[in-house]
């Protein structure tokens, strides 16, 4: 009895994971969605967000996915930098403080 219980709990706790894995990659591709609505169209183009997403039947195309949604999530967090960075040096502007 006690066996099963472990067992289940080890179940539940991978389940857990791949639901917190899925979620952080669902949130990524948004920001980075959001980032390209915001840009335009640029090389980083959705359609090769939305592949990474797709499921992936071979460890090939699994590892491809990973590469291009950890590329995408590259490209998010440093769009979101010049993003930030351009916004802070706005309100700079607008408050007349001169950056060089």
């Amino acid at each position: 009895m006690r066996l099963h219980q472990q067992q289940q709990l080890l179940l539940q706790l991978q389940q857990q994971q791949q639901q917190q894995q899925q979620q952080q990659q669902q949130q990524q591709q948004e920001k980075v969605h959001r980032l390209l609505h915001l840009w335009g169209p640029c090389s980083s183009h959705p359609s090769t967000i939305a592949a990474a997403a797709l499921p992936s039947k071979t460890a090939a195309t699994a590892a491809a996915a990973a590469a291009a949604a950890a590329a995408a999530a590259a490209a998010a967090a440093a769009a979101e930098l010049v993003l930030q960075r351009g916004a802070a040096l706005l309100c700079l502007r607008i408050f007349g403080i001169s950056v060089e």
